[in-house]
């Protein structure tokens, strides 16, 4: 009866009332979301004279705010170029044609599981597609070959200018004429040569400045360079490339007099070397040799310090060397393709070899996927003002 009296004097407990579910916030279109690194696939090259074309490729395809945006417009169905009317219609057409073809030799390659990391270990859990079907560079070398050369050899600045005055055109819509703001392409004068805090000069001036388009005007330190054909040596004049400012993604165009001196080369690659503190993370390093008239493309992963190789000739190495016992820590042993093609390496092996094959960097790309004109094309894509 007393602890009856007791309880009957408690306060009653207050009911339960269940936990209001959060409400997921809506996507606004205006910016990119964290992700792995991206899957790839080689490109072929039958007639070793589409390389340029190719690294140009993957180094947009590699990076997060090119890829955002121009999947995005895709999607918007803004990158239809048959009511535009414009000279440049044709090379975005192409672009449009091998992105479709990389992404669907992607899909038809289902990825193994990634491998198990040891514990504490950092790797990319992203696996490439080494024995996927090369992607055909056909529709991109038609579109993109220079005027007056049959042979249809170039340079890849040129193909990534080629593609921003395409889409910077009057009649573009602005859902896709708003891909051209990504980027910029500085030219970087020869006469003064590089170091580490002149690079980092370089980067601060170009995110300082602002966003405009800018008359097409010639690289400063020389004047245009002709470059002779690989057969018949017809001189052609590599057109001076558009000069955009502040932009997501910074291209330091490196149209310098070519040398063999392979300390020079790996100095001048040592320059570039990624900083903790620099204004913008570098992301990409297209390299000429020209030894044997032949570009190739080093792209870091996303999620990892490495540095994947891209090449379509095999018998270049890009710095991993299974074959003499010193094998990159992020090398796939497991893969059965060649060595070249597979082998992600890190950037002292990658400057190394730079030296070592005489692999002078050409251009250096550096990307900030949070910088405003990100937003801008999403929202600019999306219909929004």
């Amino acid at each position: 009866r007393a602890r009856r009296a007791q309880i009957a004097a408690s306060p009653a407990p207050a009911p339960s009332v269940p936990p209001v579910p959060k409400t997921p916030a809506a996507p606004t279109g205006s910016s990119i979301q964290p992700s792995r690194s991206y899957v790839h696939a080689p490109f072929a090259n039958p007639r070793a004279k589409s390389c340029w074309l190719s690294c140009a490729f993957q180094v947009l395809w590699h990076s997060r705010a090119w890829h955002t945006c121009f999947e995005a417009a895709l999607e918007a169905g803004a990158l239809e170029t048959s009511e535009w009317d414009t000279p440049g219609a044709p090379k975005i057409e192409a672009l449009v044609d091998t992105w479709r073809e990389y992404r669907q030799t992607l899909a038809s390659h289902a990825p193994p599981p990634p491998k198990k990391a040891r514990i504490g270990a950092s790797v990319d859990t992203v696996p490439d597609l080494d024995q996927a079907d090369s992607v055909s560079p056909a529709r991109l070398a038609e579109a993109f070959a220079p005027e007056g050369d049959r042979h249809g050899f170039g340079d890849t600045s040129d193909a990534l200018s080629a593609v921003q005055r395409a889409l910077d055109h009057p009649n573009v819509p602005s859902q896709a004429r708003c891909l051209s703001d990504l980027y910029r392409i500085q030219p970087v004068p020869w006469g003064d040569g590089i170091d580490t805090a002149r690079v980092q000069a370089l980067l601060v001036h170009a995110l300082a400045t602002p966003l405009a388009a800018a008359p097409e005007t010639p690289r400063p330190g020389a004047p245009a360079r002709p470059r002779r054909g690989r057969s018949t040596g017809a001189a052609t004049v590599t057109p001076p490339p558009v000069v955009r400012a502040g932009a997501s993604i910074i291209a330091l165009d490196l149209a310098w007099p070519p040398t063999r001196d392979a300390a020079r080369i790996e100095a001048l690659a040592r320059a570039f070397t990624p900083q903790p503190d620099a204004p913008i993370a570098l992301y990409a390093l297209v390299c000429y040799c020209h030894r044997l008239q032949h570009y190739v493309a080093y792209v870091k992963r996303q999620t990892s310090d490495a540095f994947l190789f891209f090449n379509d000739l095999p018998h270049l190495s890009g710095g991993a060397r299974p074959s003499r016992g010193s094998k990159s820590k992020y090398a796939n042993a497991a893969s059965d393709g060649p060595p070249e093609m597979r082998a992600a390496v890190t950037w002292d092996e990658a400057v190394r070899t730079c030296g070592r094959q005489h692999l002078q960097p050409r251009l250096v790309l550096y990307e900030d996927a949070s910088h405003p004109s990100v937003a801008r094309a999403l929202d600019a894509i999306g219909g929004r003002k």
